[in-house]
């Protein structure tokens, strides 16, 4: 698995262990943390939609084989 992939996920969870202890006088502003993780779902989005296109591409490359006559 890719190493990036892995510290987005780590630190995502970590915001959502932290977003669960909300306080009495929160008043629904968007934090730093909130910020940070959509930017890191959005990264991971990215890193997976590459990955999945690097593959496409890769055997999109790959010539076709020609057909043997009958």
């Amino acid at each position: 698995m890719n190493p990036a992939v892995v510290v987005m996920w780590t630190y995502v969870q970590c915001c959502w262990a932290k977003a669960r202890d909300t306080s009495r006088d929160d008043r629904g502003s968007a934090s730093v943390e909130h910020i940070l993780w959509y930017v890191a779902a959005g990264l991971g989005t990215v890193a997976v939609a590459a990955i999945i296109w690097a593959a496409i591409r890769t055997k999109a490359e790959e010539p076709l084989p020609s057909p043997a006559a009958p």
